[in-house]
């Protein structure tokens, strides 16, 4: 009896340690984390160009207001981030230069330049618990799904879980929630999508939707926001460029 226990055992280590060191959560936040850090420290700063659809509609999904419009982006990890409008159009009227102008101030006085950081950052790790949730195919490419969850709720924090190449450890695409919601959004979810850049994996595509409560005294209306953003024309200045 003590012989066949003895062999049980043993098979059962043997088969931990025959499981793939490389698919252990531990494993793959380091590696991802290292990813992260390469962009974080060889990106000194970026130009891009970042083109938005808007969609505002009712109850009923009937669209009442509709906005294209592009922007230019210069961004300087951690806290920089300037943007002026392009192009924009309203429910199919084009806006003047000086209309453009008022919008990018408005849009430059909304930004909040304490950006929020990619929960796989290692100066992140700490702040948020992990967990690897399986695998999947993401966009084409194999992938480990790894669920985030912020330790203490905080705005510039997400909440979501993450699409890891399993070929390189690169972060393919989010699924997310802010952690903090404001009280006037009823329903929300954002993901986002990345893309090879100079070697650098960059945000390619980002969506959102939203349910906002319009209340006066009582609720009158649900209304939704469909936002989808394309990022593109991407100029990096890494330290070689210097």
């Amino acid at each position: 009896m003590k012989k066949l226990l003895t062999a049980v055992i043993f098979a059962a280590i043997s088969f931990v340690n025959a499981y793939p060191a490389e698919t252990s959560l531990d494993h793959i936040l380091k590696q991802a984390g290292l990813r992260q850090e390469k962009i974080e420290k060889g990106v000194v700063d970026m130009n891009f160009t970042a083109n938005t659809a808007f969609l505002q509609k009712n109850t009923e999904g009937k669209t009442e207001k509709k906005i294209n419009s592009s922007r230019v982006v210069y961004q300087k990890q951690p806290d920089i981030l300037i943007e002026k409008y392009s192009s924009m159009e309203i429910d199919g009227k084009a806006l003047t230069a000086n209309e453009l102008d008022k919008e990018t101030k408005k849009r430059q006085k909304r930004t909040d330049r304490r950006q929020s950081k990619s929960p796989f950052s290692p100066s992140m790790k700490d702040s948020y618990a992990h967990a690897l949730s399986g695998e999947t195919e993401f966009e084409g490419r194999s992938a480990w799904v790894v669920s985030f969850t912020p330790k203490e709720k905080k705005e510039t924090f997400i909440e979501g879980k993450a699409y890891i190449s399993k070929k390189d450890f690169s972060v393919l695409g989010m699924d997310f929630v802010p952690a903090v919601l404001p009280p006037v959004i009823k329903a929300m979810k954002m993901s986002m999508s990345m893309a090879p850049v100079d070697g650098y994996w960059l945000p390619a595509k980002f969506r959102m939707e939203i349910t906002l409560k319009i209340t006066f005294i009582f609720t009158l209306a649900d209304k939704r926001i469909e936002i989808e953003e394309t990022y593109s024309d991407y100029k990096l200045n890494t330290p070689k460029n210097q």
